[in-house]
């Protein structure tokens, strides 16, 4: 088992390991962001688009605001998906939004298939 720091990032990757994930190859790990406003969701998704990023956007019933999710392939390092959220936090900033958590299948799938 990896020794993954403590807080949710790391939580999320030990569940993905203790799933069967192989934690040194490449999964799609799916990034969700906050925004406030559709208007600044539909920004999101066109900045997104020109840094060929594809993503989709729904509205939390709950409480109106926007949610746009980002699906990328990348192995799933700690480090690396910290720094990930934290680039979109400063690159969204200017349009409300932040990032608010990320989730994957995993790719115990793709082994198997192997």
């Amino acid at each position: 088992m990896t020794d993954f720091p403590n807080g949710t990032d790391g939580d999320v990757l030990r569940m993905l390991e203790e799933h069967g994930s192989d934690m040194t190859q490449p999964m799609l790990i799916d990034v969700a962001i906050d925004a406030p406003t559709e208007e600044a969701a539909d920004l999101v998704v066109a900045h997104l688009e020109s840094k060929d990023f594809v993503s989709s956007k729904s509205q939390n019933e709950n409480n109106g605001r926007w949610t746009i999710n980002v699906p990328v392939m990348m192995t799933p390092v700690h480090e690396e998906i910290v720094y990930f959220q934290q680039v979109l936090d400063r690159d969204l900033a200017k349009f409300g939004a932040k990032s608010d958590g990320w989730g994957s299948f995993g790719n115990k799938d793709e082994i198997a298939r192997k």
